[in-house]
């Protein structure tokens, strides 16, 4: 993969044919303003992907979460759980 480096000034002058030239290359077109990368312009199938990849980090962290969660807990009976819950709910109202 080859980052393209772009101007905000050439994306204004030539917005048609960057556009095109990411789509044939694939390659990710980083934004600049002022010498400083703002921004990066990508095919949306490769936005996606990423997302796609970012949720299943997410969804992979909370299962992990949830396991060490149940495995800390395993001698706490649910009316201990229901007790602790609802003060943090009463708890939370109060920080209002």
């Amino acid at each position: 993969m080859n980052l393209q480096f772009v101007r905000t000034t050439d994306i204004q002058r030539n917005f048609k044919k960057i556009l095109e030239k990411l789509h044939t290359t694939n390659d990710p077109v980083v934004v600049l303003r002022d010498s400083v990368p703002v921004s990066v312009m990508l095919p949306y199938a490769e936005y996606q992907r990423i997302s796609e990849i970012e949720k299943q980090l997410i969804t992979f962290r909370f299962e992990k979460l949830w396991k060490e969660m149940g495995k800390r807990n395993a001698n706490v009976s649910d009316e201990e759980l229901d007790r602790d819950i609802e003060a943090a709910k009463r708890y939370a109202k109060r920080r209002r």
